[in-house]
């Protein structure tokens, strides 16, 4: 029997014995139960897992009530408090995200195929006329190190990482903004080599079961740069498949990001990946801005950019750039001693650069090895994330 103690249907659950269905629960997990039976001394049978639960104390339930339920604690009894029900929308942004969390992957597997098949004109030759083009556009879309290096170039960047696309499509309808502004954007690119490739496999045969390989490891971010998986002797259809689990994956990783803004209702910290042309090779950037929350003055409020990568030789390196009130301080870590020299080198140039543009320079370092995890943020209750039985 399950006992609510206080008057509060917001309160706890304590089990006075344990039960064959808590023993799967775990700490944190959310469950969902359905209110099958209820009496009027707030007695009641709840169904959670398919399992029946009895619960005492709690009145006002009705037979059919659906409940967000927590597990507290297991021992020494299990404990439950009742959650606030989900609005619609937030139910919706969780089930799109158990959709496209699993596919997620980064795109740097993808712009590595990309490159490869654009050096390589035979194969290349080898896909369907609109598959080229889709990917002769997303190639010439990247931005290249020159121009994120200017102000103007960066903020575009940022703008067509694909996060706004939709906001931005909807703007270019209406005549705010230029159409042309809005063909650059890496979903909508994404998107469009995605069509393309579906469409050609619709129209071959499948794939081998054994020309699949396996997605990249999203794990530790930033990616390293990665090698093509296409081969020479690779088929049509199955280079068709692979450009199409790869185009998925990077455009779900797109969405993943979007559905973790909406949830934030599009407050602070944004977070950014960046693709980099550089000739016939692609490199990937990560870019997270963030605020502080504290009630302080717009001007004297501390802004902090983590800019995160991995270039060929370098190995991971990171930057911190803090700015608040006009004074900028800079703090990079890698991962390699080599990269960790260079980048020392230069800071002195750094500073000048800054110092030109007005800003008044703080503190300025460069450190052999890996930068303290950035502080998280409670998101609370109706995360995008809830582990339901």
């Amino acid at each position: 029997m399950l006992d609510f103690p206080g008057q509060s249907p917001r309160g706890l659950l304590i089990s006075s014995q344990t039960t064959q269905s808590s023993s799967n629960w775990r700490v944190g997990q959310v469950l969902q139960a359905v209110v099958d039976s209820s009496e009027p001394n707030g007695a009641a049978r709840l169904i959670i897992g398919g399992r029946p639960l009895q619960v005492g104390s709690l009145p006002g339930l009705a037979a059919g009530q659906t409940l967000r339920l927590q597990v507290e604690a297991l021992q020494p009894e299990p404990r439950l408090r009742i959650l606030p029900q989900l609005d619609q929308t937030t139910q919706l942004r969780q089930e799109a995200l158990r959709q496209v969390l699993p596919r997620q992957a980064p795109v740097t597997g993808l712009l590595a195929n990309l490159s490869m098949l654009d050096r390589n004109t035979s194969l290349l030759q080898a896909l369907p006329e609109p598959v080229q083009r889709a990917i002769s556009q997303v190639l010439v879309a990247l931005p290249t190190h020159e121009q994120l290096s200017r102000p103007d170039g960066l903020r575009h960047a940022m703008e067509s990482a694909g996060t706004q696309f939709e906001s931005r499509l909807i703007a270019a309808m209406q005549g705010l903004i230029p159409s042309a502004s809005v063909s650059a954007d890496t979903k909508g690119q994404l998107a469009n080599l995605l069509n393309a490739v579906f469409r050609a496999l619709t129209a071959r045969p499948p794939a081998s079961p054994s020309s699949a390989t396996p997605p990249p490891s999203t794990a530790s971010p930033p990616p390293p740069p990665a090698s093509s998986t296409l081969q020479p002797g690779s088929t049509v259809t199955d280079m068709l498949a692979e450009l199409f689990r790869q185009s998925d994956g990077a455009l779900s990783r797109i969405q993943t990001s979007q559905l973790l803004a909406l949830a934030s209702d599009g407050q602070l910290p944004w977070w950014f990946e960046l693709p980099v042309r550089h000739g016939q090779q692609s490199d990937l950037l990560q870019l997270v801005v963030d605020r502080d929350t504290g009630d302080s003055d717009a001007r004297e409020r501390h802004w902090t950019v983590r800019l995160s990568f991995h270039f060929e030789g370098w190995g991971p390196v990171h930057c911190t750039v803090g700015l608040q009130g006009g004074t900028v301080s800079t703090s990079w870590w890698a991962e390699q001693a080599d990269a960790a020299s260079l980048v020392d080198r230069h800071l002195g140039e750094l500073r000048q650069r800054l110092d030109e543009l007005g800003f008044s320079v703080g503190g300025m370092r460069c450190v052999h090895g890996v930068p303290p995890a950035p502080p998280t943020r409670d998101r609370g209750d109706g995360g995008l994330i809830d582990e339901q039985a």
